[in-house]
């Protein structure tokens, strides 16, 4: 005969057989051993259900009289009309297809056009007009199939195709237009018409006057260097990789400022030679760059820190009439507002010269922002911090880089894009294996950036002794990372971890410092000891 016993552990209930009493048994839930007894078996108790047993105790609630007489009134149902079963029904597959094939038309459209609008792209030598066409007619088949597919909300497809149609034709006026050399007029950044109509439209005095100009810049040069980057098994257009820049008037030191400009904002890389040709006995200068990555709007921005700019894109070519105020030493004045802090155009002086082609003048400038008292009101701060924070990500010169990461410590503090940004800039440069200035480290340490004790540990395995410091300044945080290298690494950074943690180890590190003893009591045990000491003794 079976019956239930319970575990005096967990009250787990068990069914088991009579002749389990005065056995030991082991619980299936918890493990727990117990012998069986009368105490642990459970009474069945006996069932009954409600009205079985009279209870006296309910007659002083009495009964509920039953009124036989109370009259018992309808009311008469209305139902609504027969509801339109088109307006519920869901739709069909071929509805649901087509609003979908509307809106990958249409978005589709407008994700190709923004990749392919750029230079040597799908897009290139496509006008305004034929970009509006093309966008139009696709805006209009997406919108129609959107609304068919739409049938139960028709109004609020006709909003969605709106918006998207808006969105389409705003991205096509705001992407620019680039229209390679063969399908411009000369000198001009209107498409040639292939009537002969169009090109009749273009005087004779317009034809020479360009002409003129491009002998008098010794065009010819540019021409050799297109044809020589010019690959038509490759499908590559030289025109795309060759820019000339003619500059007048130019001095031999005013040449070295400007080529060196050209070379920071166009990020040019070390290999790429910059050309220069004097023309006008030897008071102009015509420069060529050719690289595959060169950009020619970016080009001619550039350029206009240095002077005026006119372009003539369809040739590649750029006029640059420099100012020479550019290259020429502040005044009096202007240098007062440059050095004395408490001027009221300190910042906004050195904000501006921040821009400066010369780059001995923006380093010049930033190392006085980094300099500036703490009393002082630091003016344009949000424009200085994002400047600075620009000139790292993009300069590579390494005293530029390491005067700015000092500014940033006073300007950028707390600032938690910035920190952001340079902590990728960092990342980055740590990838490519390039040495990463203390200036910024010290500034995402002192900001707590998520990936100061990567960054630091990094740079400490390759040069424990100059980056020790910064490990300090990350205290308690690289506790743990220093206990792996004290098992793990080789005898130099472990000797070095060992003095890092005997200034910033806790209890933790005791363990792992006792266990990296040797028992010979040479330099290293020593260090060790002093160490735990040192840690105790806090």
């Amino acid at each position: 005969m079976s019956r239930q016993i319970q575990c005096p552990e967990c009250h787990r209930r068990f069914q088991t057989h009579d002749d389990l009493t005065g056995k030991t048994v082991e619980c299936g839930a918890c493990d727990h051993r117990f012998s069986v007894g009368p105490e642990h078996v459970l009474q069945e108790k006996k069932k009954f259900y409600p009205g079985e047993h009279p209870d006296a105790g309910l007659d002083r609630f009495g009964r509920s009289q039953v009124r036989e007489d109370v009259p018992v009134t309808f009311e008469t149902a209305c139902y609504r009309p027969q509801p339109d079963l088109t307006s519920i029904q869901p739709p069909t597959p071929a509805q649901s297809f087509a609003i979908a094939i509307g809106l990958a038309l249409t978005l589709g459209f407008a994700a190709l056009f923004f990749l392919a609008s750029g230079e040597r792209q799908a897009f290139t030598d496509v006008d305004m007009i034929q970009r509006l066409t093309l966008g139009g007619f696709v805006c209009l088949i997406g919108s129609a199939l959107i609304i068919f597919g739409a049938k139960n909300w028709r109004s609020k497809a006709c909003f969605l195709s709106l918006l998207i149609s808006f969105l389409v034709i705003g991205l096509i006026f705001l992407r620019p237009v680039h229209l390679t050399p063969s399908s411009l007029q000369a000198g001009s950044d209107q498409p040639v018409s292939s009537t002969p109509a169009a090109t009749s439209d273009i005087s004779a005095d317009e034809q020479s006057e360009e002409e003129v100009y491009l002998s008098k810049i010794g065009y010819s040069k540019v021409v050799e260097f297109i044809k020589r980057n010019t690959d038509d098994k490759e499908g590559i257009d030289g025109r795309q990789r060759v820019i000339g820049i003619y500059a007048h008037p130019v001095t031999d030191s005013s040449y070295n400022t400007i080529e060196s400009y050209l070379k920071r904002r166009l990020s040019l890389a070390p290999d790429v030679p910059v050309y220069r040709y004097k023309r006008n006995d030897n008071q102009d200068s015509l420069i060529v760059i050719a690289d595959n990555r060169l950009n020619f709007d970016l080009c001619a921005r550039v350029s206009e820190q240095l002077g005026n700019v006119a372009s003539l894109p369809g040739r590649r070519i750029i006029d640059l009439d420099v100012n020479k105020s550019v290259f020429s030493d502040p005044s009096p004045e202007e240098m007062r507002k440059l050095v004395e802090e408490d001027h009221e155009l300190f910042c906004i002086s050195n904000l501006n010269e921040l821009d400066h082609p010369n780059i001995d003048r923006v380093i010049s400038a930033v190392q006085r922002l980094a300099k500036i008292p703490d009393e002082i009101k630091m003016r344009y701060k949000p424009k200085i911090a994002s400047r600075l924070t620009t000139l790292i990500t993009t300069e590579q010169n390494e005293k530029l880089i390491e005067a700015a990461g000092k500014a940033l410590r006073k300007w950028g503090k707390d600032d938690p894009v910035i920190v952001k940004d340079l902590t990728k800039s960092v990342v980055e440069q740590l990838d490519q294996g390039q040495n990463v200035p203390r200036s910024l480290v010290d500034f995402l340490i002192e900001n707590k950036s998520e990936k100061s004790l990567l960054i630091v540990d990094h740079m400490w395995a390759k040069n424990p002794n100059r980056w020790a410091e910064q490990y300090l300044s990350l205290g308690a945080t690289g506790e743990d990372r220093l206990i792996y290298h004290l098992k793990n690494s080789p005898s130099e950074l472990r000797r070095n971890a060992v003095i890092i943690l005997k200034r910033i180890g806790t209890e933790k590190s005791i363990p792992a410092l006792t266990a990296a003893l040797r028992g010979t009591n040479d330099g290293f045990d020593i260090s060790i000891k002093r160490a735990i000491e040192s840690i105790k003794s806090r």
